[in-house]
């Protein structure tokens, strides 16, 4: 398995002047010109950012105590859900080590390091979003750089929220097939990139996972229009 183990250089940050969702910089770990294409804004990327931070921040621990208890199973699915989240919010490399674990658990070999390896990348994020916000906070950005900008998320919210709680209305009823038609109207709506994770579980038949994803999104959504 490849190395993915990283320190923390110093981070270089170079924002365009009044260019509130300026790509030109760089954070290790996390894919910033992507995320940015995905969310579309960079407060409400740095806002899933830090929910991501906070929901996986003990995730190294429940890993290991599923290890010691061999439960393989739950590591999988906790492994494939985080590989999903990642993949949505653009960090990269915490998406390769899930997928390099989920082969090494098909093969029975040991994953031990390959979970510290996903820690250290959990916690580069941690650090290169630190400085993110930290820059925010100190005025480095311009004013503009701090308001939610009013996009097609905030321009049609009403709607996004109406087909958001009808997909979850779907979800829980547990129909096979009435989640994918749901979804297909969202993505009339919302850049289906965003909708990529969320598309994922709802076709491999994942209920639970895809709900959770899905109100994650329509909490995220509702706390931009909410600061805007």
């Amino acid at each position: 398995m490849p190395n993915y183990r990283i320190g923390y250089p110093e981070l270089r940050l170079t924002i365009a002047e009044g260019d509130a969702n300026a790509s030109d910089f760089s954070l290790p770990g996390i894919n910033v010109s992507a995320g940015l294409k995905l969310w579309k804004n960079s407060v409400l990327y740095q806002q899933n950012l830090s929910q991501f931070i906070e929901q996986y921040q003990g995730f190294y621990a429940e890993l290991m105590n599923a290890l010691t208890a061999k439960d393989f199973k739950l590591i999988s699915a906790k492994v494939h859900k985080l590989k999903g989240t990642s993949g949505a919010l653009a960090l990269d490399n915490i998406a390769a080590i899930c997928r390099d674990v989920e082969s090494t658990l098909e093969t029975g070999e040991d994953i031990a390091d390959s979970l510290l390896q996903m820690q250290d990348a959990i916690t580069q994020v941690a650090n290169s979003l630190s400085f993110w916000l930290s820059m925010s906070d100190q005025n480095t950005l311009s004013s503009e750089n701090k308001v939610i900008l009013i996009d097609a998320y905030n321009t049609r919210f009403v709607e996004v929220e109406a087909v958001i709680l009808q997909l979850l209305k779907e979800l829980d009823s547990d129909n096979p097939k009435t989640p994918k038609k749901v979804l297909a109207q969202l993505e009339t709506l919302l850049s289906p990139e965003l909708l990529k994770a969320i598309k994922t579980e709802i076709y491999d038949f994942n209920f639970r996972e895809a709900e959770i994803l899905t109100m994650a999104l329509l909490h995220s959504l509702k706390q931009s229009k909410g600061n805007a």
